[in-house]
């Protein structure tokens, strides 16, 4: 009898143990705190652009807005977009059926290979994306905040 619950006992320490150390997605608290973050990585990528265009050092759409962004454009720490932890590409360019958008097709990043910035050359905006995980309102919520924009859907 005490060999059954001291195994009884193990097997939940041990339970107790996995649960303890998986992965957590971040509380929407720590989503919400990290708006200010977002909006500041959004500035210096949309102030870059900007100069980008003014010097006129890269190729350029008839609208004056660089055709990419560099990476090699911004001082170390590179502007992040903290909701994600680097699986995904750090800017996604509009493809040509998507330019002219003022949001990316899915504001959500939902495959690997949607950025966690979203730039149009057409237009010049940069958009933030928010991770998967968040219930739909949550999502455009955290959209709007971030962006300072009003999309109604996650697919705008």
């Amino acid at each position: 009898m005490r060999a059954i619950t001291v195994l009884i006992l193990v097997m939940v320490g041990l339970l107790v143990a996995i649960v303890a150390v998986q992965p957590r997605p971040a509380a929407a608290e720590d989503r919400w705190a990290a708006v200010p973050d977002v909006q500041a990585s959004l500035e210096r990528i949309r102030q870059r652009i900007l100069l980008e265009a003014a010097i006129q050092r890269t190729s350029q759409r008839a609208r004056g807005h660089p055709d990419w962004i560099e990476a090699e454009w911004f001082e170390r720490p590179l502007p992040m977009n903290p909701w994600f932890d680097g699986r995904h590409p750090w800017i996604e360019i509009a493809s040509e059926a998507d330019q002219g958008r003022e949001h990316p097709r899915c504001i959500v990043a939902l495959e690997p290979d949607d950025g966690t910035f979203w730039y149009d050359p057409l237009s010049g905006v940069v958009r933030a994306r928010v991770p998967k995980g968040l219930m739909d309102d949550q999502a455009i919520a955290l959209y709007n905040a971030a962006n300072g924009v009003e999309v109604d859907s996650i697919l705008p």
